[in-house]
């Protein structure tokens, strides 16, 4: 994956008239999925979001049903990272994204963390990293034990591996798997990005309230899952990596918030929000600690060019953990 335009975004407040041009936008990200022979059904949950965001457009307002209020929040989101997605294609078809596409555009508007949903936020974590100029790879068949991408730092490679759990989080299950996905000799280091949108609890995740959102909507959920996880990688009594954790240098927790203001329906508020922590072992000297550093920044920069606000970044390392 390559980026060579400029990135598309999404402010955080988005008005009716926004609506049209994001319609436009996941048109022609849509076009382009067909260029790879693509299919992009008319039935589906694209099609579905071009027609709902320019419908809005078009008579100049929100609806009114709560329903259908909310599926146009979701059918904003869904265009603004299949947008993105699709500025960083390469013009020669890599079939292991054509199939994770092809599943990503399935489902219905507003769904949770299914298979579809999984795959979305796949693709643009993966998007996200050519965003911040990496050099990207996709594993060939992503699935099982291996990584889903794989960055280039001249003769070195480093792991990323996606996940997106939903419900209660089962942290050290998922720290587990993630584990054994991105260990191996092969690389020097890994990053883990856990899309967590679908285990804050559908009271933050979708709002009505009085006034625009606070500045810590959503904050406190999203620091209470990133330090379940980070838990099962740092033992914080003997603040040393756990063991088996070794590869690990990058963690990565983020959100996507919908707000709507009951007293002004003709602002939709969408707020994405990030957590991360750099993990490394020793003194912030050792060539552990500089890699690790190194895979941050680019985690980070590429979070930050594409529209994600930064909530908290930490770096953790032995003898300077603190739960």
């Amino acid at each position: 994956m390559t980026h060579n335009r400029e990135i598309p975004r999404s402010g955080r407040l988005l008005t009716p008239q926004r609506m049209g041009e994001m319609a436009d936008s996941l048109s022609a990200a849509a076009e382009q999925f067909r260029a790879w022979d693509v299919r992009v059904h008319e039935a589906g949950r694209v099609a579905d979001a071009i027609r709902l965001l320019r419908s809005v457009a078009e008579v100049g307002r929100f609806p009114e049903p709560r329903s259908e209020l909310i599926d146009v929040a979701h059918a904003a989101i869904d265009a603004h990272e299949f947008t993105q997605v699709a500025w960083v294609l390469p013009r020669i078809k890599l079939q292991p994204v054509a199939e994770r596409l092809k599943q990503a555009m399935s489902g219905v508007l507003g769904g949770q963390a299914t298979a579809p949903f999984q795959s979305q936020s796949e693709l643009w974590i993966g998007a996200m990293l050519a965003h911040s100029g990496a050099v990207t790879g996709i594993i060939d068949n992503g699935i099982g034990k291996r990584p889903d991408y794989v960055l280039r730092n001249g003769a070195l490679e480093y792991s990323v591996e996606v996940k997106r759990p939903t419900g209660n989080l089962k942290a050290s299950k998922l720290i587990s798997e993630a584990k054994t996905q991105v260990g191996g000799s092969r690389y020097h280091g890994s990053g883990l990005v856990v899309d967590l949108t679908d285990c804050m609890g559908t009271d933050l995740t979708v709002r009505f309230a009085e006034g625009p959102p606070e500045a810590d909507w959503g904050t406190v959920r999203l620091e209470t899952l990133t330090q379940a996880l980070l838990d099962q990688i740092v033992d914080a009594s003997s603040k040393r990596l756990r063991q088996g954790r070794e590869h690990i240098f990058s963690l990565v927790t983020l959100t996507r918030l919908i707000h709507w203001d009951r007293d002004d329906l003709s602002q939709l508020y969408i707020d994405r929000k990030f957590s991360h922590r750099v993990i490394f072992g020793g003194s912030a000297k050792n060539l552990r600690a500089h890699r690790a550093h190194w895979l941050a920044r680019l985690v980070s920069q590429g979070m930050e060019r594409v529209g994600y606000h930064l909530l908290r970044e930490e770096a953790i390392g032995e003898g300077s953990y603190r739960p």
